[in-house]
């Protein structure tokens, strides 16, 4: 008997949205203003971790000051690219929306963005009533790789963490859905799978068009 899915948490950036590749592109731009030689793979490293742990991150290349500077410039320049420009959905969202919802499947998102900006995007793109509860990054402790916000979506859902599923792009969303004990699947966008991701995930697919094929040839998803 196929196992059952009650349950689905997005990721938001690089999931749900083209938005990663937004915020690479926003990152160099305050980057050159200040004066830091970084290109768009130096800021790919920092997919799907929280602002506090990639500035800790990018302290082993610059001091405070200019980390501090950085984030303030950057988060001016991302908010009103991300809330005020049309950043685009990722292909096949639409249609795994409706396969689930046809199933009666709960749907939450789980993200690294503060939960205003998970809030604004999904309203923006017309997609904030297709799920149930939105949980960011600054509604706990630590973010990813940590688990801490795959705990509190799911603890929201009442369900098991077996009958519950979480789509990610990201490395560090993968360690963490595995560090909460809850299966994940990864769906690349800029950050290409490693062995680890491997290990760690029930498959790596190619887009959200292909989880929704993949659901239903392993999984019911009758609730």
């Amino acid at each position: 008997m196929k196992p059952v899915i009650k349950a689905v948490i997005f990721d938001m950036d690089g999931l749900i949205f083209d938005s990663e590749r937004l915020y690479a592109k926003a990152n160099v731009k305050t980057a050159k203003t200040l004066g830091m030689d970084k290109d768009e793979a130096y800021f790919y490293q920092f997919v799907g971790i929280g602002a506090q742990d990639m500035a800790e991150r990018m302290k082993e290349a610059f001091d405070d000051a200019l980390i501090d500077e950085f984030f303030r410039l950057g988060e001016k320049d991302a908010h009103e690219l991300l809330l005020h420009g049309e950043v685009p959905t990722q292909p096949g969202l639409h249609e795994l929306l409706d396969y689930l919802d046809g199933a009666g499947i709960k749907k939450v998102i789980a993200s690294s963005s503060e939960v205003h900006m998970i809030d604004v995007m999904t309203k923006n793109a017309g997609i904030r009533d297709r799920f149930s509860a939105i949980h960011g990054g600054d509604q706990v402790e630590q973010t990813k790789p940590a688990p801490d916000i795959f705990e509190l979506a799911w603890s929201t859902l009442g369900v098991s963490k077996d009958e519950t599923l979480v789509l990610e792009d990201s490395i560090n969303g993968v360690r963490a859905a595995h560090a909460a004990g809850i299966p994940v699947i990864m769906v690349p966008d800029t950050v290409e799978p490693t062995d680890e991701v491997h290990d760690k995930t029930l498959a790596v697919l190619d887009s959200l068009a292909e989880v929704k094929q993949w659901l239903t040839q392993h999984h019911s998803i009758k609730s």
